[in-house]
């Protein structure tokens, strides 16, 4: 048995139909510039509309990218290289507590 194209597909798709829909030339709309448009469509004041807070956690605040904060990376890699030249760790962070993050 064999099945033709038309047997899978509605007839509204097809050529025929397709190029009746479109037989009727559509106009485009004039130019603002030559148009005559009502006064009461050029009175209304188009505003955006009223927007809300999205719901969800809000944003983490990195302080890489505040310029005004010190940069954290640079008191990690001081406390790395002091570990490495063999002081202990305990030296590390009281080093670490005396430098002034933040200000």
């Amino acid at each position: 048995m064999k099945k033709h194209r038309e047997d899978y597909c509605s007839t509204y798709y097809s050529n025929k139909n397709f190029q009746n829909t479109y037989a009727i030339s559509i106009e485009p709309l004039p130019c603002e510039s030559t148009g005559d448009i009502p006064s009461h469509i050029l009175e209304e004041i188009m505003i955006p509309p009223i927007t809300r807070k999205q719901p969800g956690r809000p944003p983490n605040n990195d302080i890489r990218r505040d310029s005004t904060k010190k940069n954290y990376r640079g008191v990690k890699s001081l406390v790395l290289n002091v570990l490495h030249l063999g002081i202990t760790k305990k030296l590390a962070q009281n080093l670490c507590s005396r430098i002034s993050i933040g200000n």
